[in-house]
């Protein structure tokens, strides 16, 4: 079955002459009376209330339960590039190209699942113009929202708005490669970093930000990583967040590759409820891989190496459920305005598994604005919780002691 997405009226391209047995069209519910007027078409039409990539994938994962696919195709200009991507997605399924889109460009990721899965994600929609974006506010009822670039890393051209403060956002955000995201209230986040052959996971570890990045740049605090307290005391709810990181990588990957990859998910240790924020094809930062080798002992970088290097002979048992033996920790404050004064002396990190300092005495410098701005980068583990919070404090106390005027 030949799909036909076109968002113009049917008369602009003579749908009438489109095979009625092969090809189904999937229009704009507004285009309706057009079809009307216009008589003459024959084959199936799909008319979608909402003709967006996120409604589309899901109107063509449906079809293609019951319809096998043969081709996607489109006359319209705008849609080349999304007809090529859904095309590959849904019929090639081995392209690189789409699998690294899919984790790389957040607006075909989400879109994607809220196609094809029940994976719990915030309200989304692309930024297209200034009326679109008050409409999203008003349409699902809320006081702030968050409006990112769509391919930038990490905390990066993130902004925290709400309704009144749209004016302010600088009109770059309406050229297509933002969305906007309802704001989610959970105020935990975990990360799963690890990698996997196809979707079959080979290791899988969870860290947790001691605070929403987004929230300690906006306080320009640092963040503080540490191995995920949930292994100690909700084995069970890490347990769900790894099957849905599974369900994911399901859509995402293709078999017999190797995948690394770095989930984010927000999560309440209390009510249980988790919703995913995104995922990268590679491993996180903040030194999450130091934290894994410190933590569970096993040197995750060596591991996907040979994995790479020898993938035709990779073991494929799933190594879900490795535990940690210690609590471990990265702890990075951000840089600050001004002129570095004082810094302290490296020995008194020597308590630590590893520190790096990024600046010296004369330095100048500016507000972070990217976590990766930052005085320094400590590394510590901790055998208890006791042991940690007494660590943090040593930390607080030795950054206090970067000065700057």
């Amino acid at each position: 079955m030949n799909l036909i997405l076109f968002r113009y009226s049917p008369r602009a391209v003579e749908l009438k002459y489109v095979d009625e047995k092969k090809s189904i069209i999937i229009a704009p519910e507004i285009l309706k009376r057009k079809y009307a007027e216009y008589q003459g078409v024959k084959a199936k039409v799909i008319f979608l209330t909402m003709y967006t990539l996120p409604e589309i994938i899901k109107c063509i994962n449906e079809l293609n339960k019951s319809v096998e696919i043969t081709s996607i195709t489109s006359l319209s200009e705008e849609d080349m590039e999304l007809v090529g991507f859904l095309e590959d997605f849904f019929l090639k399924k081995q392209s690189t190209f789409v699998v690294n889109t899919l984790f790389k460009d957040k607006y075909y990721m989400r879109s994607v699942l809220y196609g094809c899965t029940e994976i719990p994600q915030p309200k989304f929609e692309l930024v297209t113009s200034y009326e679109k974006l008050v409409g999203f506010f008003e349409k699902n009822k809320l006081t702030k929202a968050i409006v990112k670039a769509r391919n930038l890393a990490g905390s990066e051209e993130v902004y925290q708005v709400t309704k009144e403060e749209i004016g302010n956002l600088p009109k770059r955000i309406y050229n297509g490669n933002y969305l906007v995201e309802e704001y989610v209230e959970l105020k935990q986040m975990l990360t799963c970093d690890g990698f996997a052959m196809g979707s079959n996971i080979q290791y899988i570890f969870s860290n947790e930000y001691e605070e929403l990045l987004l929230n300690t740049l906006n306080e320009q605090s640092g963040y503080i990583i540490r191995t995920n307290h949930l292994y100690w005391t909700d084995i069970e709810l890490l347990k769900k967040i790894f099957a849905a990181c599974k369900d994911i990588l399901e859509v995402f990957t293709i078999e017999d590759q190797v995948t690394p990859f770095h989930f984010e998910w927000f999560y309440d240790d209390k009510s249980k409820r988790f919703v995913f924020c995104e995922v990268g094809k590679r491993f996180g930062g903040g030194a999450i891989p130091e934290l894994i080798q410190y933590g569970f002992g096993i040197n995750i970088l060596e591991k996907y190496w040979q994995s790479i290097n020898q993938s035709e002979k990779a073991d494929c048992s799933e190594k879900m459920l490795l535990m940690p033996t210690v609590i471990a920790t990265s702890y990075s404050p951000y840089l600050r305005e001004g002129v570095i004064t004082k810094v302290p002396e490296k020995k008194q990190f020597n308590w630590t598994e590893k520190t790096y300092f990024f600046v010296n005495v004369g330095d100048k410098g500016t507000l972070a604005t990217a976590v990766i701005q930052n005085e320094f980068l400590s590394i510590f583990i901790s055998k208890s919780e006791n042991e940690y919070l007494n660590n943090l404090r040593r930390m607080e106390y030795l950054s206090a002691q970067f000065e700057y005027k």
